[in-house]
């Protein structure tokens, strides 16, 4: 019976030196069994219970409000008018509606008709449809076949909603308004603008002359800019470069040429260069394609300004004490020493 617990302890000792080998052989100083990675990691698609992120502060994100859409039509005013052009009244003319509400903006667009007239139009109203009244204790079938569909035609060209407006008018490639007209349009008010159009097209010619006036005997440099002008499909006039357009200079009497070109290059410019011979002379013409005559603005030739020459100043070291001897004349300069007498040393 004693001999058990011997056995006992001797096992203990025998574990304890194995496990003492076991670590002194594998080195490590962290002695903890790393556990082997799991064969899936699950996806974490909420929050562990008990999160809460409320104190955490988020970036702020940059954007922009959406302001509502604003309405042009819908009400119950009509503004309307005629377009008259340098021929008379223009057809098919595109009139811009422009309603303002603080900043925001709502347009429509409306086409002039053959003899120049425009309104602003109103969409359709909604169809209505005929009702049936019951009266009280008196049986009524129901119809055998459906009632009629009763539409109502649109309203003519009105119904606009009241406001502050802008409204400008053009014709492609020709015509436009460039100072667009501005008003106020009340609740139910009946108002006509008319709307005058002027032309924008062609050829068109600056010109620059340097020096300005011209002096004689001077080369004088004359520079022309030739654009073609148009009216594009939004109302605005643009100018572009005319290149390869043939160019003449005609001057007046009192001009000599000293060098010109025969066309335009890239950007639409072409430079002269002559020379003013006779005092007073200021006429110069361009044309263009042998056909449009343009009169280039010159100021009368003028004269050389006069050379003046400044005689040099000299200074008079004897002071305002001495006298300036007059030509042919003798002069003579006397002095007193001061501490001597009249009669000498």
């Amino acid at each position: 019976m004693r001999s058990r617990p011997a056995a006992l302890s001797a096992f203990s000792a025998a574990l304890a030196l194995a496990l003492l080998a076991v670590s002194a052989c594998s080195g490590s100083k962290d002695r903890r069994f790393i556990p082997p990675p799991p064969a899936s990691i699950a996806k974490i698609t909420t929050a562990p219970p008990g999160s809460d992120f409320t104190g955490v502060p988020l970036e702020p994100v940059q954007g922009r409000v959406t302001e509502p859409k604003v309405e042009v039509l819908g009400g119950d005013s009509v503004l309307g008018g005629v377009i008259l052009g340098p021929d008379g009244p223009v057809a098919g003319a595109t009139v811009r509606l422009e309603r303002f509400v603080g900043d925001a903006v709502g347009r429509i667009d409306v086409i002039s008709s053959g003899d120049g007239t425009w309104k602003a139009p109103q969409p359709p109203r909604p169809p209505t449809v005929p009702t049936f009244q019951t009266v009280p204790g008196q049986v009524t079938a129901p119809p055998t076949t459906p009632p009629p569909v009763v539409t109502r035609p649109p309203v003519g060209p009105q119904g606009i909603l009241g406001g502050r407006y802008r409204v400008r008018a053009w014709r492609s490639p020709d015509l436009a308004l460039t100072t667009p007209q501005i008003l106020f349009v009340e609740a139910k008010q009946n108002k006509q603008l008319p709307l005058q159009l002027s032309r924008y097209t062609g050829t068109t010619v600056s010109a620059l002359s340097s020096p300005d006036p011209p002096v004689l005997n001077s080369p004088l440099n004359i520079t022309a800019v030739v654009t073609n002008v148009t009216v594009d499909g939004e109302g605005v006039v643009r100018s572009a470069p005319a290149a390869g357009v043939e160019v003449t200079l005609n001057v007046g009497a009192g001009f000599e040429f000293i060098g010109a070109p025969t066309a335009t290059n890239g950007q639409g410019r072409a430079a002269f260069q002559t020379r003013c011979v006779t005092l007073g002379a200021s006429q110069a013409e361009l044309i263009v394609n042998q056909a449009e005559t343009f009169t280039v603005p010159i100021r009368p030739c003028v004269a050389p300004a006069p050379t003046t020459t400044t005689s040099p100043t000299f200074f008079d070291p004897t002071g305002p004490s001495s006298t300036t001897p007059t030509p042919g004349a003798s002069s003579s300069t006397s002095s007193t020493t001061p501490g001597n007498g009249a009669g000498g040393p």
